[in-house]
């Protein structure tokens, strides 16, 4: 099911200008003609009142309450929402815990920053979806096996540390990812959080 909501539906009574722009255009091709037969300018006249001119008038009129309507849905900030059954998935976070990740361009650190990172996806999690959690350096090290339960997962990368095992491995990470992976019947995903120096392997 989908349905629509506004937000500023206040915008829709620009709407009721629409006359306005009628009555202006009808205006503008008064004056035009009232020039063309002061001047005596048939060809002018011929173009203002000849079928042809009336059909051009009228489309150009047409585009553009078109055009003014399509702005003022636009400003009214029309939403789509569907409701409806979200896939179940799996999916593992691998995340970088080589010293490298200790970096400070992010604050405080890289490390810091990909564990938010993996929190806020987390909290954003289809109900019903699966999670399990990877660190890495020089090695891969499963911390959690894909599970429902996300406070484990939660806490883990909470508490997750630097490895003291030396070099980043982004291969080794890889291949312990698709491993939790490989036999699992629903949708699967890896989310690699590392800073993308590959050292080892």
């Amino acid at each position: 099911m989908a349905w629509m909501t506004l937000q500023n539906p206040r915008f829709l009574w620009l709407l009721l200008s629409i006359p306005l722009l009628v009555l202006s255009h009808i205006i503008a091709l008064r004056i035009v003609r009232k020039k063309a037969l002061a001047f005596a300018n048939f060809e002018a006249i011929e173009r203002v009142t000849g079928k042809r001119v009336v059909s051009r008038n009228t489309g150009v009129l047409v585009v553009r309450s078109v055009v003014f309507c399509m702005l003022i849905l636009s400003a009214a900030g029309p939403v789509l929402w569907h409701y409806g059954v979200t896939e179940s998935t799996t999916t593992v976070l691998a995340i970088d815990a080589s010293a490298s990740m200790l970096a400070d361009d992010f604050s405080p650190n890289r490390l810091e920053a990909a564990k938010q990172a993996a929190l806020m996806f987390l909290q954003n999690a289809s109900p019903g979806s699966r999670v399990g959690v990877v660190s890495f350096s020089g090695t891969a090290e499963v911390l959690v096996q894909p599970t429902q339960d996300d406070t484990i997962a939660h806490s883990v990368i909470e508490n997750l540390r630097v490895m003291t095992a030396g070099g980043t491995d982004l291969g080794e990470a890889l291949i312990t990812s698709v491993n939790l992976l490989i036999s699992d019947p629903r949708s699967k995903r890896i989310i690699l959080l590392t800073d993308g120096r590959s050292t080892v392997g």
